[in-house]
């Protein structure tokens, strides 16, 4: 019984350091029209919430690159690649 109180303990760093990307993905989610709760539940997960954190970078690396493409179309600039 002791050990998972030391478990718990253990991960308290954890789970405290992840509260501010919650908040932050919250928002992020919102704005790119993603679930909320999904994203804010991820994030608060320890360990998982490191390659939750990856898939979110790779999001908005994603979102920005389709709307600079977007506003490239629209100026007519012809772009490279896809």
């Amino acid at each position: 019984m002791g050990g998972s109180g030391h478990t718990f303990m253990s991960l308290l760093p954890f789970f405290l350091l992840s509260i501010p990307f919650a908040f932050g993905n919250y928002f992020l989610a919102r704005r790119l029209g993603k679930s909320q709760v999904a994203w804010v539940t991820f994030s608060l997960i320890p360990l998982f919430n490191y390659f939750f954190g990856i898939y979110v970078a790779y999001t908005v690396v994603i979102r920005v690159l389709d709307n600079l493409r977007a506003i490239s179309a629209k100026l007519g600039v012809p772009v490279e690649g896809r």
